[in-house]
């Protein structure tokens, strides 16, 4: 009876193993299919089919709107169950619909070029989104608790690594094929981006297929969604979190499309160049900041690592403004001191949101404060893009002057994006966080870390010369021996 116990372990152990490689083996066909879909390759695509500014900012909105849906399928997936097949089902829809993104040119009237993009990266969004609360839901029953934080983390890594590869290849086929703009050598080039990051995205929910669809909680046919999200707002403190995550949202979403604008409008980027710049830059700087914000939370909390980090992300948009094709070095090294701090204002909040979903003591009140949170990201994310489309084009034919430096509707956008973050981070310091340590504490901490981390960066190079040194000395007088 033992030995079948034993076995049974075995199998059941190497059951998990095959999932988890599975899951991870998904996100590299995921990888794939998000770094294929965006960055320069949307916005060149966008571009190309003369889509108006206006419309940009429209197009980011809708995409944070999408979030909504998360909504309604939580709750679907609480009564009824069904999850795996909800999950992967959603997930094809969803990526399949890139390879419609991609025949766009191909199969509508010039006209509704633009106004299609739009529509299909809203539709493929909703999609998307519907499969979130599927994939988390499931991820916690698949996933023991005790590797969680390592497994999740080389999930990203391996993301990470495979996201870098695919954008900077993107960015120099978009170079290669640009040739001198003209004709259609571009276009094709993007669709054929965007059909081959579809297959490789479907291929990650396909890997799904074969993962057990464990489920420890049985669906609640009696459950109440407003019951469910009342509870939550009755909570001073978790009212004010999403205020706070809603300026935060406002303030930041409307400035994405325009930096890629600015850099290829103004600055005179190349495709290459732009995804280095805004898309692999904050990659490896949140790959080397994670562990130090991590530490940070483990000491001090919440509330002291989202001061530092917001402080740091002040002036985020500002730098693009100052960037140009030829000297780009120093204003990109301040724009990823705030990609440096991101990852700090991210794990902050995912464990102040934690934190006041353990308060409400229940598990589905829980749910409810993550789903609540998505739909505030979502109303403030829309807005944000709307006010962006809005001020791009009111002042896409005004043209100004900063101190001798050529200011542009998008330097005007950067600056007004820097004094609205100032709003989350007054609202951060009245965030509850009970225990939580000195903001000057962790700060003079944060420093003894990144000096430790500047030595172990710095030094082993510094006596690999020195040994290197005196290893041809020792060469030297050696053969000076001989020659005697």
């Amino acid at each position: 009876m033992t030995s079948g116990r034993s076995s049974t372990a075995r199998e059941a152990a190497e059951s998990l193993r095959h999932s988890l490689r599975l899951v991870v083996l998904g996100w590299i066909f995921g990888s794939v299919w998000l770094h294929l879909t965006s960055g320069a390759v949307l916005t060149r695509y966008a571009q190309w089919m003369e889509m108006p500014k206006f419309a940009f900012g429209l197009m980011a909105g809708l995409i944070s709107a999408a979030s909504l849906i998360q909504l309604p399928a939580s709750y679907f997936l609480e009564r009824y169950g069904h999850r795996k097949v909800f999950f992967i089902l959603s997930g094809c829809i969803h990526r399949l619909l890139w390879a419609v993104i991609g025949l766009i040119p191909w199969v509508l009237p010039q006209v509704y070029w633009w106004t299609g993009l739009v529509v299909m990266l809203f539709a493929t969004s909703l999609l998307g989104q519907m499969a979130g609360p599927g994939w988390v839901s499931w991820m916690a029953d698949l996933v023991p608790p005790g590797i969680r934080g390592r497994y999740f983390s080389r999930r990203t890594q391996i993301g990470q690594m495979v996201g870098l590869v695919v954008t900077m290849a993107a960015g120099w086929l978009l170079d290669w094929r640009a040739g001198d703009g003209v004709g259609m050598r571009l276009p094709r080039m993007i669709s054929a981006l965007l059909i081959i990051g579809s297959v490789f995205g479907v291929a990650d929910f396909l890997c799904f297929t074969r993962v057990p669809a464990v489920e420890r909680r049985r669906p609640d046919p009696e459950v109440n969604l407003w019951r469910l999200i009342r509870q939550p707002l009755q909570d001073r403190s978790f009212r004010l979190f999403l205020c706070y995550v809603g300026s935060l949202t406002f303030s930041v979403t409307f400035t994405g499309p325009y930096i890629w604008l600015y850099l290829f409008d103004v600055a005179h980027v190349s495709n290459m160049q732009a995804n280095l710049l805004v898309v692999v830059g904050p990659m490896v700087a949140g790959m080397l900041a994670f562990p130090l914000w991590g530490r940070l939370l483990d000491r001090f909390g919440r509330r002291p690592v989202l001061k530092i980090a917001l402080i740091m992300v002040l002036h985020g948009a500002v730098p693009w403004m100052f960037m140009t094709r030829e000297h780009w070095v120093g204003p990109f090294l301040v724009a990823m001191l705030a990609s440096f701090a991101w990852p700090g204002v991210e794990l902050a909040n995912f464990n102040m949101l934690l934190g006041m979903s353990e308060s409400l003591g229940s598990r589905r009140y829980g749910s409810a404060c993550a789903a609540l949170q998505s739909v505030t990201v979502a109303v403030m994310g829309f807005l944000s893009g709307l006010f962006g489309g809005w001020l791009a084009e009111a002042l896409s034919r005004w043209h100004g002057d900063l101190l001798g430096w050529p200011l542009t509707y998008h330097g005007v956008m950067f600056w007004l994006s820097m004094l609205l973050r100032m709003i989350p981070l007054a609202l951060a310091h009245r965030l509850e966080d009970r225990g939580a340590g000195s903001t000057r504490e962790a700060l003079r901490y944060a420093g003894q870390l990144v000096f430790v981390g500047l030595q172990q960066v710095v030094l082993p190079p510094v006596r690999l010369f020195a040994r290197a040194g005196r290893w041809t000395y020792k060469l030297r007088a050696g053969r000076q021996r001989l020659g005697r």
